[in-house]
């Protein structure tokens, strides 16, 4: 399975346990609840209760599974970190497939990374996405030695992370 060959193989670092490939292994605590909105006479249910609710899954096992490797990855910040830092310090793959990757010709998007120096004025590259109830934005600063990622339980706007990645970035150089 996808599952299978991801642990066995990228995923197999130390320090990766925490990045998931879901449906075949599920998220352990601590975790983030999803974003939800409920009316405004129920109670907010709690993590634990939303993770029973998803099936044990997040946000729910239903779009875990059917997003595939395009959403069904799931960690927390530290560990999508050092996973950036590994595939785009060239830890996990060959210089001809990272070249290759990080190829971004006349665009932005390359092989399943994207170009984020025009925003941050240095090389630096990455990937965001948004499922319900989470967005996540990685950002690797290559020349620097650099990644940070940045989640937040809601559905927001992958701009504003990368905002936050600027300033986290700032942060780690002084």
């Amino acid at each position: 399975t996808v599952g299978r060959v991801l642990r066995s193989g990228v995923l197999s670092a130390p320090g990766l346990e925490r990045l998931i490939y879901q449906d075949a292994e599920r998220p352990t605590p601590p975790l983030a609840a999803p974003f939800v909105t409920v009316p405004s006479t129920e109670p907010v249910p709690g993590p634990k209760e939303l993770l029973e609710l998803g099936g044990g899954y997040l946000p729910a096992r239903c779009l875990a599974s059917s997003a595939g490797p395009a959403g069904g990855m799931a960690s927390d910040a530290m560990t999508l970190a050092r996973w950036g830092y590994l595939l785009y310090g060239g830890w996990v793959l060959g210089a001809e497939a990272l070249a290759a990757m990080t190829d971004f010709g006349d665009g932005h998007y390359g092989l399943g990374a994207v170009d984020h120096g025009p925003s941050f004025g240095v090389p630096a590259l990455g990937h965001g996405g948004t499922v319900p109830g989470y967005t996540a934005q990685l950002v690797a600063f290559p020349n620097e030695g650099l990644a940070v990622a940045v989640l937040m339980n809601t559905n927001g706007d992958e701009a504003d992370l990368s905002s936050i990645a600027g300033q986290l970035r700032a942060a780690l150089a002084q």
